[in-house]
């Protein structure tokens, strides 16, 4: 399973933090949720299967792209 943090401030997070108490869910099952239902309303599966398929993008982790910036 794969882990993936988002940075918001403080406002938001506890819009997202409010909207998830009113669904019983808790942050991470409604961050989850809300991210695939928007996949799901702008791309078919079959759409994005194809795309992941067709990946030829060079996948950089954080320390790489920082090297890369000079940062």
């Amino acid at each position: 399973m794969a882990v993936i943090t988002m940075i918001i401030d403080d406002a938001d997070a506890a819009i997202v933090q409010q909207c998830a108490l009113l669904e019983g869910k808790s942050v991470s099952d409604f961050v989850r949720d809300t991210v695939l239902e928007r996949i799901e309303r702008t791309k078919s599966p079959a759409s994005l299967h194809a795309e992941i398929a067709d990946d030829d993008y060079e996948w950089l982790i954080q320390y790489q792209v920082l090297a890369e910036l000079r940062l």
